[in-house]
């Protein structure tokens, strides 16, 4: 991503652009350039399942308008989720090439190729990747007359994400690391992964057998790659989120919003299902329409690989909203079929109908359930689940009166910048980007023991404990909000340190510090005493 960003600058630089301005408007730009061709990726791809009506056409506009890719890819925000999207439908794009044609191995290593660096970029790519492979899995045990060419695919399939995976590796890592596995970033572990694919294919391959012997050694094969790299990497599984070994970070990271499920149980929920889902929720019913109707037909191999990866990211998104990004592409490529469907069933209609219905049908495969908000009002139950505190007042304060600072943009040995311990982990790093202050800790699943530290300390009722932590944290201010807490240390003890300062019962190795009016709203500040 961030050579992504740095060329356009450097292009901008030649043309006379200071370059950090050049920076910051090819970041601006970056996101959004990102969405569009994944847009135009999608419908690439949509092409190849539904030429009926130009239906594919309206991929396009469904990634587009989509809730989680807007929001990830807003103008400002260069986010990797961005290049995410992209990269998968690159990846599928290409893999359902490979799925309507078995003799086609290039597609199937451009497919593994785009896989790899969908693992370069972010190990979550991994929830676009087993499926694909469960799913040239399932054609091999399915098929009565080419087995082996379906695990040919596979196998290219696995051999294009190996490369690249080598390649990044070598990249990213240096020679000391090579076989040190990270969870959160491309490493032996995800090479190990490619590798067990790419070679449990190759044997699938010289399987000449019937279904049911091929069927036992799947579960034979599969068992036993699951089994060694479960000892290997313990929680490899879990992806990105494979090192968090603490209780207190694991719910720390699941109060983080973009991490939280998002079912839709109430009003609320809906709310955020729909904002989040949008237009891409409608390809569930097309699902069993297209597998019904296109049984038989080669359509159908490729639609299975698309169903099974768009269920997978579908539950992921229930789990953690953050991967809706990752369904939004594959929401249009089986979404946009409705618009097929539904032409065809009007197509003997009288032509005012017709239109009608043409009409009809792009509306609701473009925004899909994003239609929701039509009807829904704002409620308390909303607002409250996604109450946030502000910390632009305080980060207006702190540059003003910038306590424990000797100048207001003090430079080289002079120095200093005071450490803020805070009770949260959400607003910090708006308050790093705004200030010249530091923090403690941050969304960030690499921080597990700040993580720990932050909720230890908050909800210790042993002043020892707390003072000890925060200490050895080297903290110069104890920063806390008032209106949207952690719900772990909001259901702390009465007497824990975070809800005596609420109601101002406040240690001797504190000194609370008075801010502006606006800042004292959903913010305390305190000194701590050395």
């Amino acid at each position: 991503m961030d050579i992504l960003i740095l060329l356009p600058a450097l292009l901008l630089k030649i043309f006379g652009l200071p370059i950090d301005r050049a920076i910051y408007w090819s970041g601006v730009a970056i996101s959004p350039v990102l969405q569009v061709l994944a847009a135009l990726t999608t419908a690439r791809a949509a092409r190849l399942l539904w030429p009926e009506y130009d239906a594919w056409r309206l991929a396009a506009l469904m990634v587009l308008l989509n809730g989680a890719a807007m929001t990830y890819c807003l103008p400002g925000r260069p986010d990797h989720h961005s290049l995410g999207l992209l990269l998968a439908a690159l990846c599928t794009g290409q893999a359902i090439r490979a799925a309507l044609n078995t003799s086609d191995s290039t597609s199937a290593v451009k497919a593994g190729a785009w896989a790899g660096v969908g693992v370069w970029v972010s190990p979550e790519s991994l929830i676009v990747i087993a499926p694909t492979l469960v799913a040239f899995g399932f054609l091999w045990l399915k098929s009565a007359d080419q087995p082996r060419a379906w695990a040919r695919q596979g196998r290219n399939f696995g051999l294009g994400m190996t490369a690249v995976i080598l390649l990044a590796v070598a990249v990213e890592q240096p020679p000391a690391l090579w076989l040190h596995a990270e969870y959160d970033k491309v490493s032996l572990l995800y090479l190990a992964i490619a590798v067990a694919a790419t070679l449990d294919f190759w044997l699938a391959e010289r399987m000449p057998w019937p279904a049911w012997k091929r069927f036992i050694a799947a579960g034979l094969l599969a068992g036993a790659s699951a089994l060694i790299l479960a000892a290997l990497f313990p929680h490899f599984y879990l992806g990105p989120l494979g090192n968090i070994t603490t209780p207190e970070a694991k719910d720390f990271l699941d109060n983080i919003r973009e991490m939280s499920p998002i079912i839709p149980i109430n009003r609320a929920t809906m709310n955020q299902f729909a904002g989040m889902v949008g237009n891409a929720l409608i390809a569930l019913a097309l699902i069993p329409y297209c597998l019904w109707k296109w049984r038989g037909q080669p359509r159908w191999s490729a639609t299975l690989l698309a169903s099974l990866i768009y269920l997978a990211t579908f539950a992921a998104t229930l789990a953690h909203q953050r991967i809706a990004v990752f369904l939004a592409p594959y929401g249009a490529l089986l979404g946009c079929g409705v618009f097929a469907v539904l032409c065809s069933r009007a197509q003997n209609m009288r032509p005012v109908t017709k239109m009608t219905v043409r009409v009809g049908a792009a509306f609701i495969a473009a925004f899909g359930a994003q239609l929701w908000f039509l009807v829904a009002k704002s409620d308390t139950a909303s607002a409250a689940l996604n109450a946030s505190c502000n910390p632009k007042p305080v980060a207006d304060w702190l540059n003003t009166e910038h306590p424990g600072l000797a100048a207001p943009d003090p430079i080289g040995a002079e120095r200093h910048s005071p450490i803020i311990f805070s009770e949260s982990i959400n607003y910090p790093p708006e308050l790093a980007y705004r200030t010249p202050y530091r923090f403690v800790a941050g969304p960030y699943h690499r921080a597990i023991d700040d993580i720990t530290d932050m909720y230890r300390a908050s909800i210790s009722e042993d002043d020892l404990t707390a003072r000890e932590v925060i200490g050895r944290r080297h903290a110069d201010y104890l920063l806390i909000c008032t209106t949207a807490v952690p719900k772990l240390i909001g259901e702390s003890a009465a007497n824990s340190l975070y809800h005596r300062l609420l109601r101002g019962d406040v240690p001797g190795w504190l000194r609370p510090l008075p801010m502006s009016a606006e800042a004292n709203r959903e913010f305390r500040l305190f000194a701590v005493q050395h």
